[in-house]
């Protein structure tokens, strides 16, 4: 999983292992004629499996990253995210154990159009598959270690009038008596449903400043380098040949601002020039 911005031209290059699948004839063809040796590789049935599992895998990992990026993606959201892939790949082990490849379905096609093979082309695949996965995971904790109890203490941020009342210890004096005041008040869960977590904390610092300072500590770090990346991208396309001022802030900030301009507002305020 990538925790970096990037656009949606990087991800797409991901497709490009199952638009091979997809042109393999066409492929080896024009292969032939050039007198290329990678031509042989579209005849050998566990190199194109192989090859299909790759760009079911790769699917899969760019649908990861495209929820990982976002402006108003939270660390919580990320959390969440990479949690459900960590699942899906213990599934997939699972399934692939009882011979099950219906979870990748570009190499289940492949198998079922070479269904004079299935028998030792099934194996082959499976245990490198299975290999495959279970490397996939070790490195997914290496960079994302899991933790269930980091997980459940941050359920009250996301679902505060639904978790148990035992969220917030009783220890936690400040907090807790914040706690039961907000979760009594009906009016309150009635606006939680209708406006983001970030939104609802933020209305909530008057009333309630410890829980809403320790619910906004998470809310607003920085989950990904994406808003970094992003500028950089913006830059990069104002710094072009034709326009290569020094100072590109004031652009930048233009560029990147989700603030609408009032232009009838500031043009109001300029004073006119007839003509004379």
């Amino acid at each position: 999983m990538l925790t970096c911005y990037r656009s949606p031209g990087w991800l797409s290059r991901g497709k490009v292992v199952h638009r091979v699948i997809e042109l393999r004839k066409a492929i080896q063809e024009f292969l032939e004629q050039k007198g290329s040796p990678f031509a042989t590789k579209f005849t050998d049935k566990e190199w194109l499996a192989r090859l299909c599992y790759l760009a079911d895998i790769f699917a899969e990992l760019n649908s990861g990253n495209l929820q990982l990026q976002g402006r108003n993606t939270t660390i919580i959201d990320a959390h969440y995210t990479v949690a459900a892939f960590l699942g899906k790949l213990r599934l997939w082990i699972r399934r692939l154990e009882k011979g099950v490849i219906a979870q990748f379905p570009t190499v289940d096609e492949f198998i079922e159009e070479n269904s004079h093979d299935t028998g030792s082309l099934l194996q082959t695949i499976n245990k490198e598959m299975s290999d495959h996965l279970k490397g996939l995971e070790t490195s997914m904790h290496h960079y994302f270690p899991e933790s269930d109890q980091e997980t459940a203490s941050l359920q009250w941020i996301i679902h505060p009038f639904s978790v148990p009342d035992e969220a917030i210890h009783d220890d936690d004096f400040p907090a807790k008596e914040e706690w039961i005041t907000m979760r009594a008040n009906e009016a309150l869960k009635i606006e939680f449903q209708n406006q983001n977590a970030d939104c609802f904390w933020i209305s909530r610092l008057a009333d309630s400043p410890t829980l809403s300072k320790r619910a906004l500590k998470w809310l607003v770090s920085f989950s990904t380098t994406y808003l970094c990346e992003k500028g950089f991208s913006t830059v990069l396309e104002m710094k072009t040949k034709k326009r290569t001022r020094l100072n590109v802030a004031n652009d930048a900030r233009l560029a990147l601002s989700t603030t609408k301009p009032r232009i009838p507002q500031l043009a109001s305020n300029m004073q006119l020039q007839p003509s004379h």
